[in-house]
């Protein structure tokens, strides 16, 4: 398995690797918040949580985007954002 690592690809935007092959990148808006493109596959959670803490300790996301297959010059499909979550988990759990 990969070490979970973020690699930086530009400024402000970071690849996330170690997420099960899969395409997660992190984005930092100029106002400094944080954005995730994709979130690989299912059990790649742990792996970004790593890379996430390496690039921006403590920092929070503030929205996921979703595309098709994780590349960020592909067109937008969804935005989940912290207030989306409530209303996942009941999807999910409910």
């Amino acid at each position: 398995m990969t070490t979970p690592h973020a690699d930086l690809v530009a400024p402000g935007t970071w690849w996330l690797r170690g997420t099960r092959g899969a395409n997660v990148y992190l984005v930092e808006a100029d106002d400094g918040s944080l954005v995730l493109v994709d979130t690989g596959f299912r059990g790649s959670e742990a792996a970004i949580l790593r890379a996430l803490d390496g690039v921006a300790p403590g920092k929070p996301l503030e929205a996921i985007l979703l595309t098709e297959n994780g590349e960020v010059s592909e067109r937008l499909l969804g935005i989940i954002t912290l207030w989306d979550l409530p209303q996942i988990y009941e999807a999910v759990e409910g």
